[in-house]
């Protein structure tokens, strides 16, 4: 949808059936975006495809360029079994990430597409985790930070993804799955999404699960809370306004105002 009034009234541009969901669009400048998400496969109902949309004129049309997306990593029985979950523009590309962890590029608004790394979560044990990467964040060097997050059956657990040395290497937010963050400097970070307090600690409520903001002056190695709600919510949107002001919004609708002190 699109507004022109600063959000007074919405006109729908474009809308998808057949099984699709759309997770993030971002524009390049004013006529060229892309659209990711995914699209349920036929008679799969446990499954789904990366989807690919790109638009040349603003968003009146849009058109399904997922082809050479799904080519880059399609599996022994020809489908790209992923959801495109997280679109960052740089200098040099655009790169996309999959909520399974793949991260691809393209330097040509997406007619072809190199994969750059596939991420995975081993867990104690040795097995692979069904941990959810939800977005890339860049430092001020242009370094990829991978924010991932994990709630089920396995746990409760948040993952900050950076690439060091030529490695990258996995730090765990215990019972803090992260949605969001941003950089302040190379190493410092705020993020925010949900805390679970440990047994010990939990009220008469079966849960006492809150939003949280968090900060990190350690490139995620370590982090401390700097706001936690007083109900169930979850921030899954970060975004700095100005200087140090900051604004985080929740899936209950909460958008929190708040500054970093110097």
């Amino acid at each position: 949808m699109i507004t022109t009034d600063g959000g007074a009234s919405w006109k729908l541009q474009a809308s998808f059936t057949n099984e699709i969901q759309l997770r993030n669009i971002r524009f390049f400048n004013v006529n060229e975006g892309l659209a990711v998400g995914d699209r349920g496969l036929e008679n799969r109902a446990d499954r789904a495809e990366l989807f690919v949309l790109g638009t040349s004129n603003g968003g009146k049309d849009w058109n399904d360029i997922s082809g050479p997306a799904k080519a880059a990593f399609r599996n022994e029985w020809g489908a790209a079994n992923d959801r495109g979950e997280n679109i960052l523009w740089t200098p040099s590309s655009i790169v996309l990430l999959t909520q399974g962890g793949r991260i691809l590029k393209t330097t040509d608004q997406g007619k072809t597409w190199s994969p750059v790394v596939i991420l995975k979560d081993e867990r104690p044990g040795g097995f692979i985790s069904a941990t959810s990467f939800r977005k890339i964040a860049l430092d001020p060097e242009e370094r990829f930070r991978v924010v991932a997050a994990a709630t089920g059956d396995e746990g409760h657990w948040g993952d900050f993804v950076v690439n060091e040395d030529g490695r990258w290497n996995s730090y765990e937010l215990r019972l803090t799955p992260i949605l969001d963050a941003v950089f302040l400097s190379s190493n410092d970070v705020v993020a925010c999404g949900l805390n679970l307090r440990p047994n010990s600690e939990k009220s008469n409520h079966r849960h006492d699960d809150a939003g949280v903001v968090l900060r990190s002056f350690d490139n995620g190695k370590s982090w401390q809370t700097i706001y936690r709600s007083k109900s169930l919510e979850t921030f899954f949107f970060l975004t700095k306004i100005k200087d140090r002001d900051f604004y985080a919004v929740s899936d209950k609708g909460t958008f929190l105002r708040f500054t970093l002190p110097q």
